[in-house]
């Protein structure tokens, strides 16, 4: 073999990335012959980072392509990331009886650092409409309706006591519900316990959904 034929083996046997990024998994190495169509290596752009979450089909007609998003991940912790919606598709999915839409979210924060591909993570999909002072999001199974009047049971500190709400809104399992007497901090009863978040003005909220990053 003359030296050309070397050099353009040895070219042939350099793998280029077509894109800038962080490898997650690498399948080769040196010195060991890889087969015909092997994948050597997976690459991420996590400038791109997208998550997909579950919303409910009562919650679809609030969301909207470029509707911006809170995302918290698991690691590091503490820390929310801004992102908007990319994608709301046209199919639904149905587990359980349950209709969801996988909603697509894109981080759009700057500095990333610390985030990878495949971190656990929630999205916070805000609300683009004024909310109504004293306003609470809480479980729909929570209310209790007696006499005329809706109240739920409230754990503050170390008491329980009954507030009573005028019931607004039913967002899937949840419903908006106002009330001056509901604080931040309480745990509000049902099924799904709820603790308001004096961030938002709202408990867990609607259009919320568990994902993993990509």
């Amino acid at each position: 073999m003359d030296l050309e034929s070397v050099y353009r083996n040895l070219a042939t046997a350099t793998v280029t990335a077509p894109i800038a990024g962080v490898v997650t998994s690498l399948n080769a190495a040196v010195g060991v012959r890889s087969a015909a169509d092997t994948v050597v290596a997976t690459l991420a752009d996590i400038r791109q980072l997208e998550l997909v979450i579950n919303v409910a089909e009562a919650d679809i007609p609030s969301v909207a392509v470029d509707q911006p998003a809170q995302i918290e991940i698991d690691a590091p912790p503490g820390q929310t990331f801004d992102g908007v919606v990319q994608a709301i598709p046209p199919t639904s999915s149905s587990e359980s009886g349950s209709v969801t839409y996988p909603v697509t979210v894109r981080l759009t924060e700057q500095n990333m650092a610390g985030v990878l591909p495949g971190m656990n993570a929630v999205a916070m999909l805000l609300s683009q409409t004024p909310v109504a002072e004293n306003s609470w999001l809480v479980p729909t199974n929570a209310l209790v309706e007696a006499d005329g009047t809706t109240t739920v049971l409230v754990v503050r500190g170390q008491t329980t006591i009954t507030v009573a709400v005028t019931p607004g809104r039913v967002q899937g399992e949840w419903t908006v519900v106002q009330s001056p007497e509901l604080q931040a901090g309480d745990q509000v009863v049902g099924g799904l316990t709820s603790s308001l978040d004096s961030s938002s003005g709202f408990g867990p909220p609607p259009d919320a959904g568990l994902g993993g990053i990509r």
